[in-house]
């Protein structure tokens, strides 16, 4: 079967964030009231082959679980949703 797995990977909570820092600048200098933070991120979706929901999970938290992908120093990554797409 074919899975859609959905993935956000963000910096953690207490490891800077320019990117996000920059973006709540721009929108409070824009007039957007009420930001208290804005984090920065990246969302992947990610398409395997696996037999089952539980293996297409695993297969992503391998993905996902270090380096190349992401520094689990700094970062925190969540799988959002597995959706069987065929």
């Amino acid at each position: 079967m074919l899975y859609r797995v959905k993935i956000v990977v963000r910096p953690r909570e207490g490891v800077s964030d320019p990117e996000g820092e920059t973006l709540s600048r721009r929108l409070n200098r824009k007039g957007i009231q009420g930001l208290r933070k804005i984090r920065s991120g990246k969302y992947w979706e990610v398409y395997l082959e696996s037999s089952s929901k539980e293996e297409a999970e695993e297969r992503a938290r391998q993905i996902y679980g270090g380096p190349p992908t992401m520094n689990p120093v700094k970062d925190d990554a969540q799988v959002l949703a597995i959706e069987e797409v065929g």
